[in-house]
């Protein structure tokens, strides 16, 4: 029962008798676009038509039961187990045997098809139906039927039907149980692999070296057409996994093998029956598999999901690195199941079958409910504190009329506008992700720049001159095994940003007025990248995040849109303001933001900060102004740990936490607590002291967590 294949690439008797999907013709790199077109043509209209040999009429063969007389037949010594190979082979290379598989790889060979007036006439819909009548001899061109097996042979076409017929004819059909660690690369051509072949040190060049890299190896005739057939495998086989109807659930994104396997998983047990598999953590995280999400909870019934990091190298892969034991049984919906996160020992897990975490979809679902993501919790307290924190607050995607929207983007990609970046310095900066840090653009230097005439141009093409503007921007490379996961601040003017950063987008356009319109003005920014950089909030995107950080899981985050005038918003905006603008870059944002009533914050004048210095603040900005204060690791100390505090408190208060939970959210960052405990025991501090600070009257409601007048 040992079999060798490509278990991804394969017919079944349903997309059989669907036909061949006009889409098996799309070109692909090195087809010629015209007889694609053609043949994909020809393929429509042989749908809506049938030739005369296509009406005769025969039983389609089983093989149930000359595989069930194999199964029971003898096996106790040499002289048995002989004569069963030769039965097997009997089976496997007779006549019928041969023209199904012919039938099935045919069906396959049209999404592989080199498409051009080189290669034979490909098989159509016609050519499928006169093989399944056993037309073949007078109606197949010999050379169609060679390079159907040629390619059958090339990419190794697995027929789950044909190789396991007991299992899959009947009703009740497939396996009792499916077990695997199926292969995690992502379908697509890797210049690693194939180019370190022919120069060892090219895996450790840099992104532009490698390009530069890969024509002079190409130069090489030889190399230059293995790379290009290499190139064109991974063309078809996206092109099957695409277009075929075989994975109906492989969602948007990267196609990685893995999201293929589970699927395929799933489609070969039984109903009733159930299957293990090892994934990566992305499986509950990311975007891309929320489609196989909605199949695991509405069609089958997960019995556990347990997540490992590899930190004891489990697997020959970056300790970082997250890996998930997912248990289901096809069949039914999915109301709860057992879960595990954080976990590092194998040996625990015959211990968290009967002790996991129970997690409700119906909380999974309040969490996500676009992308039903899973996040990490520790504990079952951990799911109750997540359920307090969402309550009625809205998601930052989602579009809410009267109040402030968000939508981030990358702007300049390293590899793509490589031209554009500079490394002589010009007076515009680029900013990457590890330039800036928590209210603070001044963490590293810049190590390339922009030319303005290339600004402009860049930025023409994407709606308006964003170079110009402040904005928030936060980064995009992160893990939740950082010291914090979620770092963001506000970039100044005249500067661009790389792919390692995601910005926000100031404007959008209101084609009824055919101009741009404010999404966020720079209040509210300041706000946002409050809340953004407090642990509460980086205690629930560590939950989700698995390597990085893309707007998908920005868009998760439960934001309350407050605006001017709410007592919170007013309490936080200008101690971000003091933490953001410490160089004379941010002038005219201080400017922008600046309100009188700041003058009164200081609790000397019957304010909330501990800071003595807040009236003396005017609106033209002064160096003084910001808050200063850096230790010899780069963690902040002094005036900017005090507002820090300040703000992680007040944002507590806002999510209507208690001092245990805030406690308990805190604890979870020790890295934060070895490096600079000041933080974590002054949020703490601050945390009681604001508590008696604040009457009745600041406490908000739930609808100006939504900004709405009611």
């Amino acid at each position: 029962h040992i079999k060798c294949g490509n278990s991804l690439i394969g017919a079944t008797p349903e997309l059989i008798e669907k036909g061949i999907p006009d889409e098996a013709f799309n070109p692909v790199e090195g087809d010629d676009r015209k007889v694609a077109k053609e043949i994909k043509s020809k393929n429509k209209k042989e749908k809506k038509q049938q030739t005369l040999g296509e009406f005769r009429s025969e039983k389609e063969p089983t093989w149930t039961e000359e595989y069930a007389k194999l199964s029971h037949a003898e096996e106790d010594d040499v002289d048995s187990v002989k004569w069963k190979q030769e039965c097997y082979r009997a089976i496997v290379e007779s006549p019928k045997r041969q023209h199904e598989k012919l039938v099935a790889d045919t069906w396959c060979a049209a999404f592989f098809w080199q498409l051009n007036g080189d290669a034979p006439p490909p098989p159509t819909e016609a050519t499928l139906r006169m093989i399944r009548k056993d037309v073949v001899d007078t109606n197949l061109n010999l050379s169609t039927k060679s390079m159907i097996r040629e390619l059958a042979n090339e990419y190794k076409f697995f027929h789950w039907h044909l190789e396991f017929p007991d299992v899959f004819e009947g009703k009740g059909k497939g396996f009792d149980c499916v077990l695997g660690n199926p292969p995690w690369d992502m379908i697509k051509e890797n210049s690693d692999e194939f180019f370190s072949f022919y120069d060892l040190e090219y895996r450790g060049l840099n992104s532009k070296q490698k390009k530069e890299r890969i024509k002079q190896l190409c130069l090489n005739p030889e190399i230059n057409k293995k790379w290009q057939e290499y190139g064109k495998i991974f063309s078809h086989l996206i092109k099957y996994y695409t277009n075929s109807s075989s994975y109906l659930h492989k969602g948007s994104g990267h196609l990685n093998a893995f999201k293929l396997f589970l699927e395929r998983f799933h489609q070969i047990i039984a109903i009733g029956k159930k299957m293990g598999i090892l994934v990566p953590s992305g499986v509950y995280t990311d975007k891309g598999c929320t489609e196989l999400r909605k199949l695991l909870f509405d069609h089958s019934k997960i019995k556990s999901l347990f997540c490992f990091e590899n930190g004891q190298k489990i697997f020959p892969i970056h300790s970082g690195f997250k890996f998930v034991t997912l248990a289901a049984e096809k069949g039914g919906h999915t109301e709860t199941f057992s879960s595990g996160f954080m976990l590092h020992d194998l040996d625990i897990l015959p211990k968290l079958e009967n002790n996991g975490l129970i997690l409700p979809v119906k909380l999974i679902k309040k969490f996500s409910p676009a992308t039903l993501s899973i996040m990490e919790f520790a504990d079952q307290n951990e799911i109750n504190l997540m359920e307090k924190i969402y309550s009625d607050i809205p998601l930052l995607g989602e579009k809410i009329g009267g109040v402030w929207n968000v939508v981030f983007h990358r702007e300049l990609n390293q590899t793509d506008d490589h031209k554009l970046l500079q490394t002589t310095e010009t007076s515009l900066p680029i900013f990457e992700g590890k330039m800036i840090h928590h209210f603070y653009h001044l963490y590293e230097k810049a190590r390339y720049w922009l030319l303005e005439k290339d600004a402009v141009n860049f930025y023409t093409g994407r709606g308006y001159q964003a170079w110009k503007y402040y904005r928030l921007a936060y980064r995009a490379v992160a893990s939740s095994t950082n010291e914090t996961t979620l770092i963001c601040t506000i970039i100044p003017k005249n500067t661009g940003s790389i792919e390692s950063l995601r910005v926000i987008e100031l404007f959008k356009l209101d084609n009824t007025k055919n101009q741009l319109v404010d999404n966020i003005n720079s209040t509210e920014q300041s706000f946002l990248a409050s809340l953004m950089n407090s642990f509460i909030i980086n205690y629930i995107i560590r939950r989700k995040v698995s390597t990085n950080l893309s707007a998908f899981y920005m868009y998760q985050l439960p934001i309350p849109r407050l605006t001017s005038g709410n007592w919170y918003f007013d309490q936080i905006v200008p101690r971000a303001a003091r933490l953001i603008c410490t160089t004379e870059a941010f002038a005219d944002f201080w400017s922008d933001v600046y309100r009188s009533e700041w003058n009164n914050l200081s609790v000397n004048d019957g304010g909330t900060s501990l800071l003595e210095d807040w009236n003396k603040l005017t609106p033209t900005w002064m160096e003084e102004y910001g808050a200063h204060g850096w230790d010899g690791t780069k963690h902040d100390i002094e005036s900017r740990v005090q507002l820090r505090c300040e703000i992680d408190a007040l944002v507590a208060h806002l999510y209507s936490l208690n001092k245990e939970e805030l406690e308990h959210i805190l604890s979870t960052f020790p890295i934060v607590k070895e490096k600079s405990p000041w933080l974590i025991d002054g949020t703490v501090r601050e945390f009681e002291r604001l508590e008696t600070c604040m009457t009745n009257e600041n406490k908000i409601t739930s609808n100006e967590f939504y900004g709405l007048d009611i």
